[in-house]
């Protein structure tokens, strides 16, 4: 989170984009981003809007070498979980996600400040970034699962939470219900439902 070499076989597009680049070691697509394969995919699908990927990536800005987000500090197996976001700027990691398969490692750079004021939403750029910097995201995409899963599982999760709020809602009731009763408290509470009772 570039372009396509037509000697890449892991990647689509193998005959629409450049492959030369002013950046050593990096190929670069038609639409700006930077691309360095390190392993070439073995199964033919490709990420889609909003589908869940499974990846381990680290992200960091390229002129520092300074490293934003490592997965595998955050996960014992360095897997986590994407949902894949519509591309946020032409160039975009959204994009260069895009055009990977299944079991394909690389790295892509995209322009750091498009990053931050795109993809991140930032309202101004951080003072210590440089013109001209590149943000590097080195991934490797373990697996898919496609939209309707993702937001079938969503719906499921977002129901279980209503009820077992509604539960605890009606628990909470019960209880101050019971509490009042316990104790003999005769006010009236205030029209947020707050029983404010003097004890001095």
């Amino acid at each position: 989170l570039t372009g396509i070499s037509f000697l890449m076989a892991g990647f689509i597009g193998l005959t629409s984009c450049g492959g030369g680049s002013d950046i050593d070691g990096f190929d670069k697509a038609e639409s700006g981003y930077y691309f360095k394969i390190h392993k070439k995919g073995d199964k033919e699908q490709h990420p889609k809007q909003d589908e869940e990927l499974s990846i381990v990536y680290d992200i960091r800005i390229k002129s520092k070498d300074s490293v934003i987000f490592d997965s595998k500090k955050a996960r014992p197996d360095g897997i986590v979980p994407l949902i894949l976001r519509p591309v946020s700027f032409k160039g975009s990691f959204e994009e260069a996600l895009m055009s990977m398969n299944v079991g394909v490692s690389s790295s892509f750079l995209v322009n750091a400040d498009s990053f931050f004021l795109k993809t991140v939403g930032m309202t101004q750029l951080p003072p210590w970034l440089k013109p001209g910097d590149k943000m590097q995201m080195n991934i490797a995409l373990k697996s898919i699962r496609d939209a309707k899963t993702v937001a079938d599982e969503q719906k499921k999760r977002e129901a279980e939470m209503m009820s077992q709020m509604k539960e605890m809602e009606m628990q909470s009731k019960t209880d101050l219900e019971k509490y009042i009763a316990d104790n003999k408290i005769t006010v009236a509470p205030t029209p947020s439902g707050l029983y404010y009772i003097e004890t001095k």
